[in-house]
């Protein structure tokens, strides 16, 4: 249950499986890598899986609203990533979901795995473990370039 974690999780599927701390990008198999935003609003969380060695990028910004959550999430990632962007879900939660509506909301948008919560939601495609292993070199912008 996702109790109290009202907010907007947007995700974007990657047509890539990646490794940061190698700097490989592979043709995604049956895992790949995604950018996820946990929009809240008060603050936003970005979140970039790299799923050849399970490594996670967890980026916290602050927001005015949610709005304005979406929107830096919206201009920024296809602007970044928009040629291996393979599919993109928004999913609303308003922080009283059980269990089994949780499940329901992946079926309902064509997910597997499942919603993790630590400070922020993420949704998990294949319930394997990710860890932060290395720290990016550039700091996240939240502005359109």
């Amino acid at each position: 249950m996702i109790k109290n974690m009202k907010g907007i999780l947007i995700i974007y599927i990657l047509s890539i499986s990646s490794s940061y701390s190698d700097n490989v990008e592979l043709p995604a198999d049956k895992h790949f890598d995604v950018i996820e935003f946990w929009i809240t609003d008060s603050s936003a969380y970005r979140i970039k899986t790299f799923s050849i060695d399970l490594d996670i990028h967890v980026h916290s910004f602050k927001v005015d609203n949610q709005n304005e959550g979406v929107k830096v999430a919206e201009q920024t990632t296809p602007n970044s990533y928009g040629d291996i962007i393979k599919k993109e879900i928004k999913i609303e939660l308003n922080g009283n979901e059980t269990d089994k509506q949780l499940k329901e909301i992946l079926k309902d948008n064509g997910l597997s795995g499942d919603f993790e919560i630590k400070d922020f939601v993420f949704w998990n495609p294949d319930l394997r473990e990710y860890r932060t292993k290395t720290k990016p070199e550039k700091k996240l912008s939240t502005t359109k370039n």
